[in-house]
């Protein structure tokens, strides 16, 4: 599979989906962008959490990301030590995971790593690249995984990043929310 190839089934995926998306052609970087905005994220701030798809000769490159007012918050933090240590603790612990559509298993076909960018604009966003050979197995579960899976997650770990941001809750708060909310693991330490 090629990038025009996957962009083509991304695009009715989105269109079968109801998720309206731009796309921008960048000659001079010899690469397509498409982006799109998942509302429904009652979490985040905004409500909604954008994507962007950057699609060269031989890779997918995709980035989910908070808004730009939660990057604001992250930029005029007092505490990001706190959150750096919290990424850690996420990039170490939460694997996002899809059931297999015909055998039922819990697969994790994707590596995402959560982090703030440090290009000024601090935004929170999950990245991963993906080659194009290895997309011609799995396009619908990659189609799925970017427009529901990683925005859902960041939709989850939102009320355990953004008080830690503003000071509201301390480390060991945010990292307890995550075991009960997403780990699924009990104040007792049990699942």
């Amino acid at each position: 599979m090629n990038n025009e190839e996957f962009i083509k089934l991304l695009k009715k995926h989105l269109r079968s989906n109801g998720i309206s998306y731009k796309i921008k052609d960048d000659p001079a970087n010899e690469d397509t962008q498409i982006t799109f905005l998942i509302e429904d994220c009652e979490l985040c701030f905004d409500g909604a959490v954008e994507v962007a798809l950057w699609f060269d000769d031989n890779e997918l490159t995709c980035r989910a990301y908070y808004t730009s007012v939660a990057a604001a918050i992250c930029k005029s933090s007092d505490h990001l030590s706190e959150f750096t240590r919290l990424l850690n603790y996420i990039n170490y612990r939460v694997h996002p995971a899809m059931a297999d559509p015909v055998g039922g298993r819990v697969l994790h076909l994707y590596n995402p790593r959560l982090y703030f960018t440090e290009d000024g604009n601090y935004d929170i966003c999950y990245s991963f690249y993906l080659p194009y050979a290895f997309l011609g197995n799995i396009t619908e579960e990659t189609c799925s995984f970017i427009t529901y899976c990683l925005p859902e997650l960041l939709n989850y770990l939102a009320p355990a990043i953004f008080p830690l941001l503003r000071g509201r809750i301390s480390l060991n708060d945010s990292m307890k929310y995550i075991e009960r909310t997403i780990l699924g693991i009990s104040d007792s330490g049990e699942v």
